[in-house]
């Protein structure tokens, strides 16, 4: 079971910003120098690939044994059931996260880790969540 990740508003903004200035600092660059103009649009299409990333790939799929959590084709972690202890709705407005939303879940997992997700069906996605820990839970006992 996958559940697509939320992407709000800001980081639309966020990528329409950075790709304005990456176009700006292309424009400055092409009156400089010529080699710097091509190491300047080689970083602007590494950064529009990594911003844009999250749009295709931004996504959570339950597997038998773990969550395999995708935020960007760039990024990939698998968090196994039995590790995740407490899962909660970040109240703060929370911009410095993997996700692309301001409030996420927090996952807390392993020995004092914490990761944040912001999948769109929010309570299916805690249902799952739940019903999957429940079920490894019994399988140990």
């Amino acid at each position: 079971m996958t559940f697509r990740g939320k992407i709000e508003w800001w980081y639309y903004v966020l990528v329409m910003a950075i790709f304005a200035c990456c176009i700006q600092a292309g424009n400055v660059a092409i009156r400089m120098m010529e080699w710097f103009y091509w190491a300047t649009f080689v970083f602007e299409l590494f950064v529009l690939l990594l911003m844009l990333s999250v749009f295709v790939s931004n996504e959570y799929t339950f597997q038998d044994t773990y969550l395999e959590l995708r935020f960007s084709i760039f990024s990939r972690q698998k968090i196994f059931y039995e590790c995740i202890h407490h899962i909660e709705k970040e109240t703060r407005l929370f911009v410095l996260s993997s996700t692309a939303s301001l409030h996420p879940l927090r996952l807390e997992y392993a020995e004092s880790k914490a990761i944040y997700v912001a999948p769109m069906d929010e309570i299916g996605f805690i249902k799952e969540l739940k019903k999957r820990i429940s079920t490894k839970q019994d399988e140990v006992n």
